[in-house]
């Protein structure tokens, strides 16, 4: 407990316009314990950015969490 774990992603946009980006909070017991550092954003045609994922638990258990980011002008939920 309490050890801080950190995972590199990197998001892109393959679409033909800009994307507006923006993560729906998580509220669930561990879904909180996870932060990012970059939480919103416009992604251009083609361009890739990086993000840091920690995660630091204080409590014991397992767990399964998945994390949904909103699109700007889509009704859809990735």
């Amino acid at each position: 407990m309490t050890d801080e774990f950190k995972a590199d992603v990197t998001i892109e946009n393959r679409g033909e316009i800009q994307a507006k980006f923006e993560l729906i909070p998580n509220n669930s017991p561990f879904g909180k314990m996870f932060k990012f550092n970059i939480e919103e954003g416009v992604l251009g045609v083609g361009e890739k950015i990086p993000l840091s994922i920690t995660f630091c638990s204080t409590i014991l258990g397992e767990f399964s969490e998945n994390f949904r980011w909103r699109l700007g002008g889509s009704s859809e939920v990735l």
